[in-house]
């Protein structure tokens, strides 16, 4: 082998080691949001859950900074999805808190998947009126 070619071949071998080693990016969870429909009474353990859900809020005990999701577009939905999820629910849950003024001007709203034992948060407001959702938070 000729030096030249011993020098491309390292430098080849270096460039795909450290291509396979960079780690893939993190992909935002979907969310998928539907229509509330008001069901049967939640039973105790559920009703332990939107506390506790209550309590983190009030305490500030969710990190919203991590947890920005992006929401799934919604069948047969008219075309402001933003204005129409104000309406909406992620899939399963149901409304613990519904537009709590912040002291940022913002509203809140809290919703717990007593299923999978999640919570999601929903913020809106700022000059555009947005809403941004957050979560899945663990309960």
């Amino acid at each position: 082998m000729t030096p030249h070619t011993f020098r491309l071949t390292l430098c080849g071998v270096a460039l795909l080691a450290g291509c396979a080693g960079i780690p893939p990016a993190a992909v935002k969870p979907t969310l998928v949001l539907e229509d509330y429909v008001k069901g049967a009474p939640p039973d105790a353990a559920c009703l332990a859950l939107d506390d506790g859900a209550r309590a983190r809020v009030t305490n500030l005990g969710f990190d919203l900074m991590a947890k920005d999701m992006v929401v799934a577009p919604t069948a047969g939905g008219p075309a402001d999805g933003a204005q129409r999820s104000v309406y909406l629910v992620p899939l399963g849950s149901h409304p613990v808190e519904r537009m709590a003024r912040q002291m940022d001007g913002s509203f809140h709203s809290v919703f717990v998947n007593c299923q999978t034992r999640l919570a999601y948060i929903a913020k809106r407001g700022s000059v555009s009126d947005s809403i941004y959702w957050f979560g899945p938070f663990d309960l």
